[in-house]
């Protein structure tokens, strides 16, 4: 009885002591504990998951349409909300005051970049009209048939031959250069894959923490992020676990195979932000 009075008294004594800062420099206890409230919550099966994760990237793949000064500011909002976050997860004053200078350089930057481009072209970008998809105009047509009155059909023939030797002149010339086509191709590749990733981050680390822990593809799943710890998800939480997605990307998808068999189907994005995914 003695023994277990002094168990009860140890065990409140380790309750009541205040919580210390991390110090970062020696193996402390895992972060995360998970609340007693969320103990019995039913999982999200990896195959709603899975139609989720589908529905977002559909979205962001018409998103990567979308000009590049809309994703700039998109950024620049992720940047300044980083900068203003609050709570455990919060960085410190010098990270958080460098993520506010980070938000003010891009939407300075973007501003300026916009103006000279109104200045030039009296246009904005994200307002430019392209030029490929106008319709032809009665104009169009009477100013191509004054340059090229009518002819004779023999003489239009030969034309027509002499324009497609004109033009295989000048395919075997691009054939020639090869090198600089693929070079072109992989720089084209290169910046659809940054608009891409950049919209996948802005995606993934906005929904999530301004719909608590829902995208519209989890929405339409009833599935939901929560933190262990019980709290609302954080943008820092929401962040690092879109850095998830990307390590998961990067070891050949094997983090995302994870929830297959862990205990609590948490994927690596899940482990490092602290996360699980459960059924509405």
């Amino acid at each position: 009885m003695t023994q277990q009075s002094e168990n009860s008294d140890a065990d409140q004594a380790v309750a009541k002591k205040p919580k210390t800062k991390d110090p970062r420099h020696i193996i402390t206890p895992d972060a995360f504990k998970v609340d007693e409230t969320l103990l019995g919550l039913p999982l999200a099966t990896p195959k709603r998951r899975g139609v989720a994760m589908i529905i977002d990237l559909l979205l962001i793949q018409q998103l990567s349409q979308v000009d590049s000064l809309i994703l700039g500011l998109a950024i620049a909002v992720v940047l300044f909300l980083l900068s203003n976050s609050k709570g455990k997860k919060a960085v410190g004053s010098i990270r958080k005051n460098l993520f506010k200078i980070m938000a003010l350089i891009l939407f300075s930057y973007l501003i300026v970049i916009e103006s000279l481009q109104y200045i030039q072209t009296k246009d904005f970008s994200f307002t430019k009209n392209d030029r490929s998809t106008q319709p032809i105009t009665e104009e169009v047509i009477q100013k191509v048939e004054d340059d090229q009155p009518s002819l004779p059909l023999i003489e239009q023939l030969q034309i027509a031959e002499d324009k497609i030797e004109s033009l295989e002149s000048e395919n075997s010339v691009l054939r020639a250069d090869d090198d600089s086509n693929i070079i072109d191709i992989l720089e084209a590749i290169a910046v659809k894959f940054g608009y891409g990733f950049g919209w996948a981050g802005v995606y993934f680390t906005l929904f999530c923490f301004l719909l608590n822990g829902q995208t519209p593809g989890k929405f339409l799943l009833r599935i939901k992020i929560i933190q262990l710890d019980g709290k609302k998800l954080s943008i820092w939480n929401a962040f690092g676990r879109y850095g998830g997605y990307a390590a998961s990307v990067v070891t050949g998808l094997s983090g995302f195979f994870q929830i297959l068999w862990d205990p609590n189907r948490q994927g690596l994005h899940d482990k490092v932000s602290g996360t699980v995914v459960i059924r509405l």
